[in-house]
Order: structure tokens, then C-alpha cells, then sequence
């Protein structure tokens, strides 16, 4: 019993001591830019994940078929 407990504790601290380091650095990068080429860089990185995202369409709980026009598919349950 001492073993799983043991092994339990090594678990824990083997999450934690990374989580609190990562903590420790996200809550002291966080300030916000304050030049411009900072206030690009932000601009750009939100207009790449948009464009990224633009494309596409998840339709949930629609069964995928092997060789058949996905496009035509979607396009008829958006309709009906």
C-alpha cells in the first residue's frame, strides 16, 4: 500500500512542478504589446488562425460514406 502511495505522490508532483512553472511563465508574459511591430505581430497571428478556420463546416451526427459527394451531401441536409 505504501508503494501505491508512493507512486501516487511521484504522479502528482511530476504534474504539478511543470504545471506551476508554466503557470509562473504564462502570468508573467502576459503583458500586452506596446510598440507596433508587437501590435502586428498580434494581427497577423489572429488573421492566420481566421484564415485557417475559414473553410470549414463540421456537421455533426452526419454518417460519413466511403465514394460519395460530401459536398452534395451537406448540401442537401442544409436544405431540408
Amino acid at each position: 500500500m505504501d508503494s501505491l502511495l508512493s507512486t501516487i505522490e511521484n504522479l502528482s508532483n511530476m504534474f504539478h512542478r511543470p504545471m506551476n512553472k508554466f503557470e509562473a511563465d504564462l502570468h508573467n508574459n502576459t503583458s500586452p504589446p506596446t510598440n507596433i511591430a508587437g501590435l502586428a505581430l498580434v494581427c497577423s497571428m489572429d488573421q492566420l488562425e481566421v484564415q485557417g478556420r475559414r473553410k470549414i463546416l463540421l456537421l455533426h451526427g452526419v454518417e460519413e460514406e466511403k465514394k460519395k459527394d460530401l459536398a452534395l451531401k451537406a448540401q442537401n441536409i442544409i436544405q431540408t
